[in-house]
Order: C-alpha cells, then structure tokens, then sequence
C-alpha cells in the first residue's frame, strides 16, 4: 500500500494480519467486560455480535481502503477464505454444543447484507458508526441499549482504524 516502517509482505501474510485483527478474543472479551455492571442486554448475544461485527469491518476495510483494483480483490478473496476457514473451525465446535449444525460463515454473510441495508436506508448519515451502532445493538436484541449501541459504534470504528493502519503502514506484493 502507501509503504512505511514495516517490509515488503505478500498478499497471503497481508490477509492473515487482517484476520487476527477480525477475530481478536482478547479485545472482544475487554469490551464485554467494559459494559456497565446493569446492562440487561444477554453479554453471550452482543458477545456473538461483536465477532461478526469486527469480521465485517476488517473485510469492508479492505474493500475501502485498497485502491489497486487488483490487489484489492486478491487480497479480499484471501482475507474471506481465511474467515471461511476460521468459520468453519467454529461451525465444527459450535454444532456439537448446540447439538445441531452450525454455518457461522452463513452467519457472517447475514450481517453483511444486514449492515448494508441499513447503510443503504440512511445514506446521508455521514458517518457509519451513527448506523452501525444501532443497527448492532437491534442485532444483539437490545435495541434501545445507550451502551451498547455505542459499543457498536466504537468496535466498528477501532476496527476500521486499525485495518486501515495497517493497511497504509506495510506495502503488499501485487499479485
């Protein structure tokens, strides 16, 4: 991308990078327990909401961000087999517990097409965290949620920064 302090990397290293931006626990977990004590909200749903959210910010970001049409699909293409792949890891230990089948990928895909309807509803919202947010918290059945909606919105903008970051600091290998 723009080239700076880090080297040269390829495309499939670039979208590993990404993917542990996309699927960080630890965050997840710091922003569970950062919510007030009183929250009704279920913590397993906006648990649940946070990864899917985090996933579709980072490869949003990359849609976004990457300006070479060339690189930018092939690293999409990476960075969306990476998750699939995550996914399906979390499908196989997921469905036992349920004791039934589980498509997290098809989850992941729900929320995308979900996100951008409610982008495309409110267009001229500027900014789109003041969308994101309430639509995560309808998501996570706690709709009216102050904090969590503004959970959303942070989660959604810490992600996009930090994949942008990333992105503008390191020069990938065109395909």
């Amino acid at each position: 991308m723009a080239g700076g302090s880090e080297s040269r990397i390829n495309v499939a290293e670039a979208a590993n990078r990404l993917l542990n931006i996309s699927v960080n626990q630890n965050e997840t977990r710091a922003d569970i327990a950062a919510l007030p004590p009183e929250e009704a909200c279920s913590l397993i749903a906006v648990e649940y909401e946070l990864q899917l959210l985090r996933i579709v910010a980072t490869g949003w970001t990359i849609s976004y961000t990457v300006e070479e049409e060339r690189l930018r699909k092939t690293l999409s293409e990476a960075f969306w087999e990476g998750i699939r792949i995550y996914c399906s890891a979390v499908s196989a230990m997921t469905g036992p517990v349920l004791g039934k089948d589980c498509d997290y990928f098809s989850m992941i895909r729900q929320r995308v097409d979900q996100y951008v309807q409610a982008m495309s509803h409110f267009a001229d919202a500027g900014d789109p965290a003041r969308v994101i947010g309430p639509t995560f918290a309808a998501l996570c059945g706690c709709g009216q949620s102050a904090a969590v909606i503004s959970l959303g919105r942070r989660v959604f903008t810490r992600c996009l920064a930090r994949a942008q970051r990333f992105l503008h600091e390191v020069d990938i290998d065109a395909p």
